[in-house]
């Protein structure tokens, strides 16, 4: 009897072209976990997770279509499979982001049906999100506009989803930061308080350490307005590992828009940091307040420098103004944070 080949060699014998990305994601859809009436196992969630990483990476979406047609296929035959619908959803938005024009409609079906099967499963709720947020409002701005009236925009749609996913399970770290972030981008039917809500009731499980949850939970604590809980989130954050500049700085946003002077100190260590996502960051609070033309001097710097840059920039406002040391920074984030809260429109 001939050897028979391994998973691996039998998928490239399958792909000889489409290299090694598509190997690994065909034995990914091959060797995970197959679905159980019980909870979703850890080990089905990592197997999700690392199938969405590696799809990331592939741009091919011809080879694309090909595996997604392969594991319809094995769908028709093992309809109740759960995770074989997840793996197909999971390819179908990968493709939506390549072009495909009914991506985001396809992975939806198969997440729906997904949910279906496993109800109390947070991974189907949480595609169905991903799907929502993918499908995009009308270009029409009056109909946007109605959509948005009524919850039908896309965010809604979106945070919905992502809060049916925390609702099933209160630990799952994909839907309760996914909601925050979104209810953070909403301008109306603002999520917040279920976001609070899920992020709160996350405490008392495994995922209230999870840096994730953490800044998510900083950020929507300081949006409704609890100074005091948003900086002991962020000071958690920070102590259990999560990114120091970008702690530093939310922590400072927190502390300013309060008018707490000391927010200053994590404010200059983050600008200091050279970090590039704070610099963004820092950069487009700034642009609330000056032009691109008031920013030339500060785009070219980084690190240190830029620090140094914001000490003086702030400095001078403060000397201007004849306020104490920091309190036109302060003022600043005072008043953007003001204008966000009561004029999001």
């Amino acid at each position: 009897m001939k050897n028979v080949p391994s998973t691996k060699c039998l998928v490239r014998w399958l792909f000889p072209v489409r290299g090694r990305a598509i190997a690994a994601l065909l034995c990914l859809g091959l060797l995970a976990p197959r679905s159980s009436l019980c909870a979703q196992s850890p080990a089905q969630r990592d197997s999700l997770d690392q199938l969405k990483d590696s799809l990331d990476q592939v741009s091919d979406s011809v080879a694309l279509s090909q595996l997604e047609r392969d594991l319809i296929a094995q769908a028709r035959v093992r309809r109740t499979e759960t995770m074989l619908h997840l793996r197909i959803g999971l390819i179908d938005l990968r493709l939506a982001t390549l072009g495909r024009r009914s991506g985001n409609d396809d992975a939806g079906s198969e997440f729906q049906w997904a949910a279906d099967l496993e109800p109390r499963w947070p991974w189907p709720w949480y595609g169905l999100g991903l799907a929502e947020y993918g499908i995009l409002d009308s270009e029409v701005s009056l109909v946007a506009g109605i959509q948005a009236m009524f919850g039908k925009d896309r965010l809604t749609r979106a945070a919905g989803m992502f809060a049916k996913a925390a609702e099933v399970d209160a630990s799952f770290v994909h839907g309760l930061t996914d909601l925050a972030n979104t209810a953070l981008e909403q301008r109306v039917n603002l999520r917040l308080a279920v976001a609070l809500e899920a992020l709160r009731r996350a405490g008392a499980t495994a995922a209230a350490g999870h840096p994730a949850v953490l800044l998510a939970r900083g950020r929507i604590e300081r949006e409704v307005g609890d100074a005091d809980s948003s900086v002991a989130a962020f000071r958690a954050y920070l102590a259990a590992g999560g990114d120091p500049a970008l702690g530093h700085f939310e922590l400072a946003r927190t502390q300013l828009s309060s008018g707490r002077l000391e927010g200053a100190v994590p404010y200059y260590d983050a600008a200091g940091a050279g970090d590039t996502v704070v610099d963004r960051m820092l950069r487009a609070d700034l642009h609330e307040l000056v032009d691109d033309t008031a920013l030339a001097g500060l785009d070219p710097l980084s690190a240190a420098s830029r620090a140094e840059w914001l000490s003086r920039f702030w400095g001078a406002r403060d000397q201007g103004d004849l306020r104490r040391p920091n309190e036109r920074l302060a003022e600043h984030y005072r008043r953007m944070w003001y204008a966000r809260r009561n004029f999001r429109l």
